[in-house]
């Protein structure tokens, strides 16, 4: 699944084209303008966006909801506040706690190995199903500051809690202690 609260709004735009497999001349037929446009679209000449009115016709002639998604993405990231994750070791029980509520799932799941799935259990699953999904968003948002970035010398990697500045010890000196 591609990074959309990362991406750009052209590079959202060129994703739903490539995934269409249209060309921008067959794009502007189906919704009705020029192919001129299309192209200064998937160019982004001297700022020219498609218009809110345009983005449900490009989502219909490209037969995909890509850019929908990307303006979802972007939303959700100005709606929620998550601070970033300081090291691997937040990331790491972040991680665990989906797993854990992945887990929940499970076992309910095999509780209704007898009684099979009646629309309270439904319910029920579906409420944890929404736990887990909540709890791996948490973790990505932890993440989004880190992978805004390009390129790793950009920002600081998020490291583990041991000192990286600390010299080992290397194991035959613990011998001679």
């Amino acid at each position: 699944m591609p990074d959309y609260e990362n991406m750009s709004w052209l590079e959202a735009l060129q994703y739903a084209k490539e995934i269409s497999g249209l060309t921008a001349e067959e794009i502007a037929s189906r919704m009705f303008v020029k192919p001129s446009v299309v192209r200064r679209y998937l160019k982004n000449d001297g700022g020219y966006a498609p218009g809110l009115d345009k983005i449900p016709l490009l989502c219909l002639a490209m037969n995909n909801g890509v850019l929908l998604n990307w303006i979802e993405a972007q939303i959700r990231i100005c709606s929620i506040s998550i601070p970033p994750a300081k090291d691997r070791a937040e990331v790491l029980t972040a991680v665990a706690e989906a797993s854990a509520a992945l887990g929940d799932v499970q076992r309910r799941l095999v509780e209704t190995a007898e009684t099979g799935i009646d629309p309270v259990c439904a319910r029920e699953l579906r409420s944890l199903l929404e736990d887990v999904i909540l709890v791996c968003q948490r973790c990505q948002l932890m993440l989004h500051t880190l992978a805004q970035k390009r390129y790793r010398t950009d920002c600081e990697p998020l490291c583990s809690l041991a000192d990286p500045k600390k010299q080992r010890i290397p194991w035959w000196k613990f011998w001679k202690r």
